[in-house]
Formats: C-alpha cells, structure tokens, sequence
C-alpha cells in the first residue's frame, strides 16, 4: 500500500519572510479573506460610516502565519476581525523549495483575486508620491553629479574626489557616475514603460512616474505598484459596497 507523503517543512525564516511580504500586500490579504471565509463581518466589509469608505488595515500578526494556516487582522476603527484560512498541504513531490512558500501563499491571493472579478491591472488615474525611504537615493545622486560637474579648480569637490582616488579608486567616480546613468535612465525606465501602458495611467501622471524613477529610480516604480495595490483594495470595497446593497 502506498504510504502517506510527509508534508514540506518550511523554515521559521522563510515563513516570516513571507509575512512580511503579505504585510506590504493588503490587497492579497483582503482577497485571501473574503474568498475564504464566511465571516460576516468581511460581507460587507467592517465599516465606520454609511457615506464615506472605512480606513482599512489588514496585516498578518506575529505568529500568524503557519505552513499550514493563515491569520489575518482586518480592522477599522470601529471593529476588529480576525480570521483564520488553513493552507492547502504541500507534499515534498511537489517541492516547497527556496521561496516556494512565499509562492504557494502568493498563487492563493491571486487566485482570490480572480475570483473576485478584480483585475490584474487596474486602471491608474493618479500619481502615488514616493515614501521618505524610497526618496533617500537622491542625496547621493546629487552628491554624484556635482562631483562629476563641478569645475576642476572647484576647492570642495577637489577634496573629496581626491579623498575617493585615494580610498576608493580613480575609476570610482566615473563607474558610479555611469552604473546611475544606465540604471535610472535605461534600465529602470525600460522597466516602468510597460506598467504605466498595462495600467492605462494618463498621460500626464506617467510623467510624474517616469520623473521619479530619472531621479531616484526605483522609487518610482515602488510608488506605481502602491498605487495598483491601493486600486485593488478600492475595488475589492467596492465589491462588498454592491453586495451589500444588493442584500
């Protein structure tokens, strides 16, 4: 008779790895919980207000996230909600891997997604300013440039290119100044064109994300994929907002 294969073993890192990950994700975390659980709290969604959309926040506690089970905090100020979804088991045929639990939960929401009708790449009408964090690549840019600009009898920029000859290497400068060149008006431009076209975003906006990234590169792009989390979160409302009407 066949035996029963064991279940994958998934390490304590990669799991809250991949909470981690889930906490920056509401829009997987919303989809996950309204596909697979019969809280009616979440039918329609807990709200503060009969005019104005509840402020949501949904994360995964510490501790909440197990091979075999998923918990999920949905609260507004007015309520809290917390939900418990199992996890399909994973058998070592199939293979976990590196990464492969992050996968598995990530294959979960998106497939909580389409079940909910939400689309893979909602249309984006605004622009999503950068956080603080993502900002912080322009003090050294700027940094670089004036190196690169200031005129050759400049006393400041003379001083620390030559403490950067000295530490570093002669080729310092300009490696640096070409590897910011190729990434942020190459590379990282390469990258954003095809999102602002999937997401419709207008003409105008796609500006203003396409300056981000010449300035402090992927910074803009963390700020498109915030933005199409947000829209997704907006929809997935919207959908609970027209259930409850229809009740």
């Amino acid at each position: 008779m066949p035996q029963d294969k064991p279940a994958s073993i998934v390490k304590e890192a990669e799991i809250e790895t991949v909470r981690r990950w889930l906490n920056a994700r509401p829009d997987l975390l919303l989809a996950i919980a309204k596909r697979h659980t019969t809280n009616p709290l979440l039918t329609p969604l807990p709200s503060t207000s009969n005019s104005l959309p509840p402020t949501l926040n949904l994360i995964v506690p510490i501790d909440g996230l197990k091979s075999d089970k998923l918990r999920i905090k949905v609260s507004t100020k007015a309520r809290n909600v917390e939900v418990d979804i199992p996890l399909p088991t994973t058998t070592l045929d199939n293979g976990l891997g590196k990464g492969g639990f992050g996968k598995k939960i990530e294959e979960i929401g998106e497939e909580a997604l389409t079940h909910l009708n939400i689309p893979k790449h909602p249309k984006i009408e605004y622009f999503e300013p950068p956080t603080s964090v993502s900002v912080l690549p322009i003090y050294p840019l700027l940094f670089l440039i004036f190196l690169v600009l200031a005129p050759k009898d400049h006393g400041v920029a003379n001083m620390f290119r030559s403490l950067i000859n000295r530490f570093l290497s002669t080729w310092a400068i300009p490696s640096a100044a070409w590897f910011a060149a190729i990434s942020h008006l190459v590379v990282e431009p390469l990258l954003i064109l095809p999102k602002l076209k999937q997401h419709q975003v207008p003409p105008l906006q796609s500006f203003l994300y396409l300056f981000t990234v010449f300035c402090i590169g992927y910074g803009g792009i963390d700020a498109l994929n915030r933005a199409v989390i947000q829209e997704r979160v907006k929809l997935i409302h919207a959908l609970s907002t027209e259930m409850k009407k229809s009740q």
